[in-house]
Protein backbone atom coordinates (compact mmCIF):
# COMPACT_ATOMS: atom_id res chain seq x y z
CA UNK A 1 0.00 0.00 0.00
CA UNK A 2 1.32 3.71 -1.01
CA UNK A 3 1.13 7.04 0.88
CA UNK A 4 1.74 10.58 -0.55
CA UNK A 5 2.72 13.34 2.20
CA UNK A 6 1.76 16.70 1.10
CA UNK A 7 0.92 20.19 2.62
CA UNK A 8 -2.57 19.36 3.60
CA UNK A 9 -1.57 15.75 5.84
CA UNK A 10 1.55 16.30 6.51
CA UNK A 11 0.44 16.79 10.37
CA UNK A 12 -2.57 13.82 9.85
CA UNK A 13 -1.63 10.88 12.04
CA UNK A 14 -1.12 7.50 10.26
CA UNK A 15 -1.15 3.84 11.51
CA UNK A 16 1.20 1.29 10.06
CA UNK A 17 1.13 -1.91 11.02
CA UNK A 18 4.74 -4.01 10.24
CA UNK A 19 5.09 -7.88 10.80
CA UNK A 20 7.84 -9.52 11.31
CA UNK A 21 8.44 -12.59 9.98
CA UNK A 22 10.86 -15.11 11.66
CA UNK A 23 12.19 -17.24 8.59
CA UNK A 24 12.55 -20.81 9.09
CA UNK A 25 14.67 -23.00 6.67
CA UNK A 26 15.67 -26.76 6.13
CA UNK A 27 18.48 -28.50 6.40
CA UNK A 28 19.60 -32.05 5.20
CA UNK A 29 22.48 -34.09 5.01
CA UNK A 30 22.45 -37.46 3.17
CA UNK A 31 24.66 -40.73 4.42
CA UNK A 32 26.36 -42.53 2.06
CA UNK A 33 29.06 -45.30 2.58
CA UNK A 34 32.57 -44.28 2.40
CA UNK A 35 33.63 -46.37 -0.01
CA UNK A 36 30.56 -46.48 -2.73
CA UNK A 37 28.99 -43.22 -2.95
CA UNK A 38 26.15 -44.11 -5.04
CA UNK A 39 24.92 -46.70 -1.63
CA UNK A 40 22.60 -44.43 0.77
CA UNK A 41 22.56 -45.79 4.02
CA UNK A 42 19.06 -46.10 5.58
CA UNK A 43 18.81 -46.19 9.78
CA UNK A 44 21.48 -43.80 10.85
CA UNK A 45 20.13 -41.24 13.56
CA UNK A 46 21.50 -37.73 13.64
CA UNK A 47 20.52 -35.10 16.59
CA UNK A 48 20.12 -31.59 16.07
CA UNK A 49 21.86 -29.00 18.46
CA UNK A 50 22.13 -25.35 19.24
CA UNK A 51 26.18 -24.67 19.34
CA UNK A 52 27.50 -21.33 20.54
CA UNK A 53 30.79 -22.73 19.08
CA UNK A 54 32.37 -23.87 21.98
CA UNK A 55 29.18 -25.64 24.18
CA UNK A 56 26.29 -27.88 22.80
CA UNK A 57 23.13 -26.44 23.59
CA UNK A 58 19.61 -28.38 23.68
CA UNK A 59 18.86 -30.81 21.29
CA UNK A 60 16.54 -29.34 18.70
CA UNK A 61 15.63 -32.82 17.15
CA UNK A 62 16.40 -36.12 16.05
CA UNK A 63 16.48 -37.41 12.59
CA UNK A 64 16.86 -41.26 11.45
CA UNK A 65 18.16 -41.51 7.69
CA UNK A 66 15.73 -42.74 5.23
CA UNK A 67 15.78 -45.39 2.47
CA UNK A 68 17.97 -42.82 0.20
CA UNK A 69 20.21 -41.79 3.30
CA UNK A 70 18.09 -38.18 3.42
CA UNK A 71 18.17 -36.67 6.81
CA UNK A 72 16.26 -33.41 6.93
CA UNK A 73 15.47 -31.09 9.82
CA UNK A 74 12.93 -28.48 9.38
CA UNK A 75 12.05 -25.37 11.07
CA UNK A 76 15.38 -23.99 11.74
CA UNK A 77 14.96 -20.27 12.80
CA UNK A 78 18.17 -18.12 12.74
CA UNK A 79 21.31 -19.76 15.00
CA UNK A 80 24.09 -21.69 15.34
CA UNK A 81 23.58 -25.58 15.48
CA UNK A 82 25.59 -28.90 15.75
CA UNK A 83 24.84 -32.47 13.56
CA UNK A 84 26.25 -34.98 15.46
CA UNK A 85 25.60 -39.13 14.30
CA UNK A 86 24.00 -40.64 17.57
CA UNK A 87 23.30 -43.78 15.72
CA UNK A 88 25.13 -46.02 13.15
CA UNK A 89 23.20 -48.04 10.67
CA UNK A 90 23.50 -51.77 10.92
CA UNK A 91 26.76 -53.01 10.32
CA UNK A 92 28.86 -49.61 10.06
CA UNK A 93 30.89 -47.78 12.62
CA UNK A 94 29.43 -44.42 14.11
CA UNK A 95 30.94 -41.52 12.14
CA UNK A 96 32.51 -38.85 14.46
CA UNK A 97 33.03 -35.80 13.13
CA UNK A 98 30.26 -33.46 13.67
CA UNK A 99 28.62 -30.99 11.34
CA UNK A 100 28.56 -27.40 12.14
CA UNK A 101 26.66 -24.82 10.25
CA UNK A 102 24.39 -21.09 10.95
CA UNK A 103 21.38 -20.04 9.75
CA UNK A 104 21.25 -16.28 9.38
CA UNK A 105 18.47 -13.74 9.18
CA UNK A 106 17.39 -13.71 6.22
CA UNK A 107 17.55 -18.26 5.98
CA UNK A 108 20.65 -17.90 4.63
CA UNK A 109 22.91 -21.39 5.76
CA UNK A 110 26.50 -21.36 6.27
CA UNK A 111 29.36 -23.62 7.10
CA UNK A 112 32.13 -22.12 8.52
CA UNK A 113 32.26 -18.92 6.73
CA UNK A 114 31.13 -19.94 3.37
CA UNK A 115 27.38 -19.82 2.52
CA UNK A 116 26.37 -23.21 1.40
CA UNK A 117 24.12 -22.82 -1.56
CA UNK A 118 21.37 -25.02 -1.75
CA UNK A 119 19.86 -25.97 -4.86
CA UNK A 120 16.20 -25.07 -5.69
Amino acid sequence: RSFTINAENALDCMEIEIENIQRKVAVGIIKMDAEDHSKRLEGAEFTLYRFDGENLGEAVMTVSSNKNGLVLFTDLTAGQYRIIETKAPDGYKLWTNPVDFSVDGEGRVFAGKDQVELPL
